[in-house]
């Protein structure tokens, strides 16, 4: 008995995941801008564990070397005004760190507008980092972009080392 309880919860669980799969087709589906992507937007429905984690952070850690080598992102200043359609000089700094965090196109066009190129790009940004995801730069994803690029290495490192303590069915891509 116990062990069809066990079965049931497996295909309730693939059920679930399904359904997410599904949700996230749909979900953020600004087109406008697909071509400007570098990375894969994460979906928000799903966990940010998931079976390609590892693989990820392993692909992540080169180019995070790389960045630190070449003295990080800017520091963007804060501001209130930092949503669609504002004009403000953090734009210009808070778009090369999109850019070097591979949620924006690399372009030689840096305007100071928050236009919808720079809002899809925090939509990216705020769902990699498990963060509202709104497209408005407030407090915690400034907060969330300021860290500097040597401390993400760090963590990208330490959570490389964390990872194959997870359950097997996170570690490995089905």
């Amino acid at each position: 008995m116990a062990g069809g309880a066990g079965v049931s919860g497996a295909r309730a669980q693939d059920s679930l995941l399904e359904t997410l799969m599904r949700q996230q087709a749909d979900e953020m589906g600004e087109g406008f801008d697909a071509a400007s992507r570098t990375v894969l937007m994460p979906k928000s429905t799903l966990p940010t564990l998931s079976p390609g984690t590892v693989q990820t952070t392993e692909q992540a850690i080169p180019h995070y070397e790389r960045l630190a080598a070449e003295g990080g992102w800017p520091f963007i200043p804060p501001s209130d005004k930092l949503r669609l359609g504002a004009r403000h000089p953090s734009v210009v700094p808070m778009r090369r760190r999109l850019m070097a965090g591979g949620d924006l196109d690399v372009s030689g066009n840096l305007p100071d507008v928050y236009d919808s190129y720079v809002e899809g790009a925090v939509k990216r940004f705020q769902a990699r980092h498990g963060l509202i995801v709104d497209g408005v730069a407030k407090e915690g994803t400034l907060a969330a972009m300021n860290i500097p690029v040597t401390a993400r290495l760090n963590q990208l490192r330490v959570n490389l080392v964390r990872l194959p303590r997870w359950p097997a069915r996170f570690r490995h891509a089905s």
